[in-house]
């Protein structure tokens, strides 16, 4: 058995397995699972090894992580728009830290634009961090947070609102905030662009730069929302595997179909709004037909005052339709005390 080395040491290892033997470099982080070596690699990606695995160590350093250089302020054209990012959470502005291998915040407005240089070309860029969680607990207290920021920031006189947010329940607060908003038949005062990255930030194959470039733009040079075809918020993306284009979909109308591609989230019954293009560092968008129309009608909505609020406090089942599903469960969570109950029915809502 080899001699385990500390966490935060720059490593050789030599390692034994079914493809045979492998020569790895990295840092030491804490292990991932219990007699295993996990090591950072150049690239970016996580490895580990069981220690019996391990033929040998040879420790090469110790890991000198880049000490903070000083912040230089924001240098964006005061002509420029302006544009409040609310942070909640997600790898979206997020930075790894190669000592123990967590990617984490680094949501300081000098720091995004240190990361994003381009960001203070597009938007005279603010910041406000809502909180640093992952989506799977957002909850209606944090969609009321979100809309009460998103007013803030318009009546502050900012232009758009770009939210960062974790993919997993981007398109539910999407759709709850767009709601708040337009629901009862007004719209937003300008765009709230919801952002995630399906890649974390220490990937060579990140989507976080680019999603959140496009969605800067997106709120920053987008026509005002109509509030008729669920634009009051959108979910701005990748538009398909690679980089270049983002799509911007109704923040409604969207859902995210796939658990780690890149254009992971797709329109649901409803077009996309239209597509922002990154050519050779100049961004652009170009607007769907359909949306285009609506826009040049005249059916564009009040802008609404005050947005609606959720009662944090209802408790709500859902339940799928399906061979295993009896009425005597629906039964047993109606006595429970529930406000209301949502089957997801099969076909055209059978249950």
């Amino acid at each position: 058995m080899v001699d385990v080395p500390s966490p935060g040491q720059r490593v050789n290892l030599e390692v034994e397995s079914h493809n045979g033997k492998t020569i790895l470099e990295g840092i030491v982080l804490h292990p991932a699972a219990r007699a295993h070596i996990t090591l950072k690699l150049a690239n970016g990606y996580n490895a580990s090894y069981p220690l019996e695995s391990i033929r040998s160590v040879s420790i090469i350093g110790e890991h000198n992580p880049t000490p903070a250089t000083q912040q230089e302020g924001i240098e964006s054209s005061t002509d420029l728009p302006r544009i409040r990012i609310l942070h909640t959470g997600g790898t979206i502005a997020s930075k790894v830290d190669y000592a123990t291998g967590a990617v984490i915040a680094r949501f300081e407005p000098e720091e995004l634009v240190a990361s994003l240089p381009e960001l203070a070309t597009i938007a005279q860029i603010e910041a406000v961090k809502l909180g640093n969680m992952f989506s799977d607990d957002i909850r209606p207290q944090h969609w009321n947070a979100i809309v009460q920021a998103s007013k803030k920031a318009f009546d502050d006189g900012c232009d758009g609102v770009v939210v960062t947010h974790g993919t997993d329940t981007l398109h539910i607060t999407s759709a709850a905030v767009g709601l708040a908003w337009a629901g009862r038949g007004g719209k937003s005062p300008g765009t709230i662009a919801f952002v995630g990255s399906q890649r974390s930030s220490d990937r060579g194959s990140s989507d976080a730069a680019e999603n959140l470039l496009c969605a800067v733009h997106w709120a920053a040079n987008a026509p005002k929302p109509t509030g008729t075809i669920g634009d009051s918020t959108v979910v701005v993306m990748h538009a398909g595997p690679h980089d270049g284009s983002c799509a911007v979909l109704p923040g409604t109308g969207a859902r995210k179909m796939h658990s780690s591609r890149r254009d992971a989230f797709h329109p649901v019954n409803c077009e996309q709004l239209g597509q922002v293009h990154i050519d050779n560092g100049t961004l652009t968008h170009t607007l769907n037909a359909r949306y285009s129309d609506v826009l040049a009608s005249e059916t564009h909505r009040p802008t609404t005052e005050r947005p609606d609020a959720y009662e944090i406090g209802v408790r709500i089942a859902q339940f799928s339709a399906g061979p295993w599903l009896h009425a005597e469960h629906i039964e047993a969570v109606v006595q429970s005390g529930v406000q209301a109950i949502v089957v997801h029915g099969t076909g055209l809502g059978h249950l």
